[in-house]
C-alpha cells in the first residue's frame, strides 16, 4: 500500500504550463470552450516497493467532450488519460530527484501539441 506523505513546502511554487487547447475558427460561439491545461511538480513524497517518488500534476479545466490526452516526459515516461467535462487532475509517479532538475514535458490534447520544461526539485518528507 502506498502512503502518500504530504510536504509543506513554500519554496516550489507549481510552474504552470498553461495551453489553450480550443475549436476552429468556424464553430459557433457556444461550443468554442477551450480546455486550460496545467502541468507541475506538486509537492508531495509519494513511498512505494521501498522507494521514494515525486508527483506531477497534470491539471485540465473546462473540457467540453470527453478526450483522450497522451503526456510524455523526458526520460521515456509515457501515460494516456480521458479527460472528462469539467475539472480533471491526473498524477504521474517519477522517481525522487536528489538535486533540482529540468524534464521535458509533452501533452498531446484536442489535435494540439504542446510542449514544456519543468523544474522538479526534491520534496522534504513530512509524517502526518
Amino acid at each position: 500500500m502506498k502512503k502518500i506523505l504530504f510536504a509543506i513546502i513554500c519554496s516550489i511554487l507549481p510552474l504552470p504550463l498553461s495551453v489553450l487547447a480550443g475549436t476552429s475558427e468556424g464553430q459557433s460561439a457556444q461550443s468554442n470552450k477551450q480546455a486550460v491545461i496545467e502541468v507541475s511538480q506538486l509537492p508531495a513524497v509519494v513511498k512505494g516497493s521501498g522507494k521514494n517518488f515525486s508527483l506531477i500534476g497534470i491539471s485540465v479545466d473546462k473540457v467540453e467532450t470527453p478526450a483522450a490526452m497522451n503526456v510524455t516526459l523526458s526520460g521515456g515516461v509515457k501515460k494516456s488519460f480521458e479527460a472528462k467535462k469539467g475539472n480533471n487532475l491526473f498524477e504521474i509517479i517519477i522517481p525522487e530527484v536528489g538535486m533540482q532538475a529540468t524534464i521535458k514535458a509533452e501533452v498531446e490534447f484536442e489535435g494540439k501539441s504542446i510542449e514544456k520544461e519543468i523544474s522538479v526539485k526534491p520534496v522534504p518528507e513530512w509524517t502526518i
